[in-house]
């Protein structure tokens, strides 16, 4: 797949480590937010294993490669995310598997149980990393070897995702320009009532002093 900097073939990746850290990567390479504060794809490169585990992207892996686990030996559905969840659930965490719901709805559900302080997950960016690990663990299961449609919907959803980043920067960035420009021409409203004032205060002590001058 052609994005920005590198071509990243998460049809090439051999494990689930390297699957979790390129989708990591895609997931960063259209955030533009985090890479102005320099969170960018290649610090990925440099995460431990436990780093990588503790990644959005770890979960929605994990979650994908149990599913199809599970349904490989028949397991239902409903069955399947209860299982899921309560290997996954922290102690004390007060959670129910919402019902009638599919694999996608389940791990958007799980992310945000798990990830609560992350607000910059696109839902976008998390259906192309489904779709992604959906495809690698049909693929090593030989379901399937398409990944055509997998690697379009990505780079929509990337190009789609940095779009919305700039946009948002251009309004913020606009924005800014009006505040500023608001606040100058206040300042010069206001220095010029200054000046008019002041002058006034001259005239009339001017006037005060001549009439001092008369008595």
């Amino acid at each position: 797949m052609l994005t920005n900097n590198e071509d990243l073939h998460v049809s090439q990746v051999t494990g689930e480590k390297e699957l979790t850290r390129m989708l990591a990567k895609l997931r960063l390479r259209s955030d533009l937010e985090a890479n102005a504060k320099g969170v960018t794809e290649d610090i990925v490169d440099g995460f431990s294993d436990a780093e990588v585990s503790a990644l959005p992207e770890s979960t929605i892996v994990h979650i994908v490669d149990a599913y199809f686990i599970l349904e490989k030996k028949g397991v239902p559905d409903e069955e399947i995310f209860k299982k899921i969840d309560l290997q996954r659930s922290l102690i004390g965490e007060n959670t129910t598997v919402p019902a009638d719901i599919n694999l996608s709805q389940y791990i958007k559900w799980r992310l945000k149980v798990e990830f609560p302080q992350i607000t910059s997950l696109e839902e976008m960016i998390v259906d192309m990393e489904i779709l992604y690990a959906v495809k690698w663990f049909s693929r090593t299961s030989k379901r399937t070897r398409d990944w055509a449609d997998a690697d379009a919907f990505a780079a929509k959803a990337v190009s789609a995702t940095r779009e919305k980043h700039q946009n948002a920067q251009v309004m913020i960035e606009a924005k800014e320009t009006l505040v500023k420009a608001s606040s100058g021409k206040w300042k010069y409203l206001i220095a010029g009532l200054v000046i008019v004032l002041a002058v006034g205060a001259v005239v009339c002590w001017a006037f005060f002093m001549d009439g001092l001058k008369l008595f």
